[in-house]
């Protein structure tokens, strides 16, 4: 099940963003829309690769992120669709 509006927004960091680099566990984002937590153009995040369930992140590739202390964890990133796009604007008034 792909994380929506209600899980992710329990993280006190939440973007959606473009990953400009990923290497290893480590994704820097260029920040396209912050709904909570910060407001940064950029932001670096890592996340437990070993586990199967995380999301693998794509240069070039839009996310929905939610993050706690710098960490990703399991469930907290989502490929960013259109759709998803709007539900998190609506959700968040922006």
């Amino acid at each position: 099940m792909v994380p929506g509006v209600d899980t992710l927004s329990k993280y006190p960091v939440l973007f959606l963003g473009t990953a400009i680099s990923v290497e290893g566990s480590t994704a820097t984002f260029r920040v396209d829309q912050w709904f909570k937590g910060g407001d940064a153009k950029t932001v670096v995040l890592t996340s437990d690769t070993r586990i199967p369930e995380t999301l693998t992140y794509a240069e070039g590739g839009h996310y929905i992120v939610g993050a706690k202390d710098g960490f990703v964890p399991m469930c907290a990133a989502i490929e960013a669709s259109p759709k998803d796009i709007a539900e998190f604007r609506q959700a968040f008034g922006k």
